[in-house]
């Protein structure tokens, strides 16, 4: 009888145990638990502005999409966010090299020069957001660095008359930078919400100026995966030492993000 009696309080505390282990993960996460967002992205980004080396004289830019498509060598954009309760760490990392050439001669081709331009940019933010504003209407203050690195290469050949002469200048600068900004996210229905962000920083401690700013709207395409459709623009303003770049980045962005 005793044996019995142990055998079915066993029984039971066994089955209190898986149930309340179903129970259990059947219940939302953790409010306090960490929430990470993987995004890698698009930036269908268009490149207009002026760059100068040294004393070589200042080159303009004005790159489309399908140009900068056209003399794209490498490329990489990702975003990470990791949040927890109403503080969050936002990571945006882009790469992008570019390089193109151009001829002129003159009639006869007595004279004729050569130009080669590569450049390329590498941009790492980090930044400790805050959610001052929560549910529905989402805002996070955020305050950050960011690593810049700037690389142009401008070679010369130029020939008159079977003589020649080049000129090869290569100038690469980086800096960190802090910067301060705002986003927010506000839904239009179940799925479907409008998002928007906006940071300047520099401040002449890096860059003189860079501002950023976007504006999009978000889809629910699953429990872990979202889809974000927009428009974004940077502009850089940096003039130090031999190296002046003053560049606009603007265009659409699409991104698939994955959310665990």
């Amino acid at each position: 009888m005793y044996a019995y009696q142990v055998l079915t309080l066993s029984a039971l505390m066994v089955s209190q145990a898986i149930l309340g282990s179903v129970v259990q993960a059947a219940e939302p996460a953790d409010a306090d638990s960490w929430a990470v967002k993987i995004t890698p992205y698009l930036w269908a980004t268009r490149m207009h502005g002026s760059t100068q080396i040294r004393d070589l004289p200042e080159a303009q830019v004005d790159m489309s999409f399908s140009d900068i498509l056209h003399t794209l060598d490498a490329g990489f954009m990702g975003a990470m966010e990791f949040q927890k309760g109403r503080w969050g760490i936002l990571v945006d990392s882009m790469y992008m090299k570019t390089s193109d050439s151009v001829s002129v001669a003159s009639p006869g081709g007595v004279a004729r020069v050569d130009a080669d331009m590569t450049t390329s940019q590498t941009m790492f933010s980090s930044a400790l957001a805050y959610r001052w504003i929560d549910s529905p209407v989402v805002s996070d203050a955020f305050i950050g660095v960011r690593y810049n690195r700037i690389k142009a290469s401008l070679d010369l050949d130029a020939s008159v008359f079977g003589a020649t002469a080049s000129r090869d200048h290569t100038k690469s600068v980086d800096w960190v930078e802090p910067f301060i900004g705002l986003r927010g996210r506000t839904p239009l229905s179940q799925d479907v919400a409008m998002v928007a962000s906006a940071d300047v920083g520099g401040f002449g401690m890096g860059s003189d100026l860079t501002t950023q700013a976007s504006l999009g709207l978000s889809w629910t395409l699953s429990e872990h995966f979202d889809a974000e459709l927009g428009f974004r623009y940077m502009k850089i303003d940096y003039d130090k030492g031999n190296l002046v770049y003053d560049m606009e980045n603007e265009g659409p962005y699409l991104g698939m993000s994955y959310h665990f």
